[in-house]
């Protein structure tokens, strides 16, 4: 029988020693074990997937509509095209209490590694300033600066350095 042959090959292997009738009780509750892990894991995973879907039809996603706030050359003032934009995300966090956004400041290659990491802080804390202005609590919102360090394009052309003054968004649900 297979249990036998089973207890066999792990004595052969330097397995505790047990009767063939506790190795096929042992072998059972391992079964059992495993399928009641892996229910439990498709269940948490349902949880997970409903919620996400949840999430996506009430409209969280939209706030990914807001990636990018372009930033003219040496200046980390916010372009007048852009508060509608922040007027609409900071309404949509206001809806979704359960989002945070990490606010990520970015600049292009000209100028010192220093300067550009201190304006890209001076971008992110704008864009924060200003959802704060619209009443989204600044317990939900973190900045951090890239400086120059994470183009989005090259800093070749003036074309890619244009792309590369910017804010970013990371949305976290917690």
């Amino acid at each position: 029988n297979a249990a036998k042959a089973d207890f066999e090959k792990a004595t052969a292997l330097g397995m505790k020693q047990c009767t063939p009738v506790e190795y096929a009780i042992a072998e059972a509750e391992l079964e059992f074990a495993e399928h009641n892990l892996n229910e439990l894991k498709i269940d948490t995973f349902r949880e997970h997937l409903a919620k996400a879907n949840e999430k996506i039809a009430e409209g969280v996603d939209k706030l990914k509509l807001c990636k990018v706030i372009l930033f003219d050359f040496d200046r980390y003032a916010i372009k007048p095209v852009y508060y509608p934009v922040l007027y609409h995300m900071a309404d949509t966090m206001l809806r979704y209490p359960d989002v945070q956004v990490e606010i990520q400041g970015h600049t292009c290659d000209i100028g010192t590694e220093k300067y550009n990491c201190w304006l890209g802080q001076k971008r992110a804390d704008a864009v924060k300033e200003t959802l704060v202005i619209y009443e989204v609590p600044e317990s939900r919102l973190s900045t951090v600066s890239w400086g120059e360090y994470m183009p989005a394009e090259s800093n070749a052309t003036e074309a890619g350095r244009i792309k590369n003054r910017r804010v970013e968004f990371d949305i976290v649900y917690k």
